[in-house]
């Protein structure tokens, strides 16, 4: 759903969308309960 409001919002409205690189950063897409425990352990790591 995520990706058709943004489809829409440059087709209707003229968002312009620019890639920003973040091979450097920590990502995770977050699907499942695995996904955000490995991301709240990484937050979690970072503030200690």
């Amino acid at each position: 759903y995520f990706e058709r409001g943004i489809e829409l919002a440059i087709e209707k409205d003229g968002m312009r969308v620019l890639p920003v690189d973040i091979s450097d950063l920590f990502a995770v897409e977050v699907d499942f309960a695995e996904d955000l425990e490995r991301a709240n352990a990484h937050v979690t790591d970072s503030e200690a």
